[in-house]
């Protein structure tokens, strides 16, 4: 998908209506869902409450569907219907993996974390120019939430949202994986968000250690250590391809408060 944003230059009601339809329709082709919240931020407004009565027309037009989860019913959610893909489909986009149902993001931290993908595409709006989401990337094996073009570098970067803390193995299973995607020159290197802090250090301190061990999954599909490691100048090489930053997502500030008293009690315990 390409990154449009809102084009300057005189324009009477209509058009400024279909330019914002085709931005939030577009987002919600490539991710399936999304908030008002950050569709606000696709339509570069302050806040979605200035956007609620031309959110309100999608709705009322059958293009998207607002829904919720049990856990996320303060929060404004919304996915395509099939008005919205019509609509996509004469604009000459291709709408061949369009979602148009909720039933296949299965549990609240799933959305947690797509939303939080999208948070990260958003705060790099202005550097790059295309987004291929996980779900359009045809690949064999792990890959990341997203991918990220420049045209001003020619170059494809990967993006990878940490919202909780994976096993050791499975780490250095994340790395390796994406490695062999820039091998194949898939992307040219891989970003590391992370929710939390202590998530991210204990990543970091993965990452800097002298040798990575490679693992390998079984005919039971069980991640195990293969006894085999990466270390050297060789390890060294791959490094310099990723990057790992702290970049948390937070859908409100009470979701904020609960997960703050959550990590409290958890390290009291």
């Amino acid at each position: 998908m390409i990154l449009r944003t809102r084009q300057n230059g005189n324009k009477n009601g209509r058009q400024i209506h279909k330019e914002k339809t085709l931005l939030v329709l577009d987002w919600l082709l490539e991710f399936g869902f999304s908030s008002y919240e950050l569709l606000a931020r696709v339509l570069e407004s302050p806040a979605a409450a200035n956007q609620s009565r031309f959110f309100n027309t999608l709705v009322r037009d059958s293009l998207v569907q607002v829904f919720s989860n049990v856990h996320t019913a303060h929060c404004r959610l919304v996915h395509l219907r099939r008005g919205g893909v019509d609509f996509l489909a004469g604009c000459g986009r291709d709408v061949s993996r369009a979602r148009t149902r909720t039933g296949w993001m299965g549990y609240y931290s799933t959305i947690l974390h797509d939303l939080g993908v999208q948070n990260c595409v958003l705060n790099r709006r202005e550097q790059y120019q295309q987004v291929r989401y996980e779900w359009h990337l045809r690949w064999k094996g792990n890959r990341p939430d997203a991918i990220l073009y420049s045209s001003e570098g020619d170059y494809w970067s990967a993006l990878e949202y940490e919202r909780s803390r994976k096993s050791r193995l499975r780490v250095f299973e994340s790395f390796l994986s994406n490695w062999k995607h820039i091998q194949e020159k898939r992307f040219a290197g891989v970003v590391y968000t992370f929710q939390r802090k202590p998530d991210m250090a204990i990543y970091q301190q993965q990452f800097s250690e002298m040798e990575w061990p490679i693992p390998k999954r079984g005919g039971d599909k069980k991640l195990r250590d293969s006894g085999r490691v990466l270390s050297g100048e060789r390890l060294e090489k791959i490094k310099k391809r990723f990057v790992l930053r702290f970049e948390p997502f937070w859908l409100t500030r009470g979701e904020r408060e609960f997960e703050h008293l959550a990590l409290v009690t958890t390290t009291k315990n």
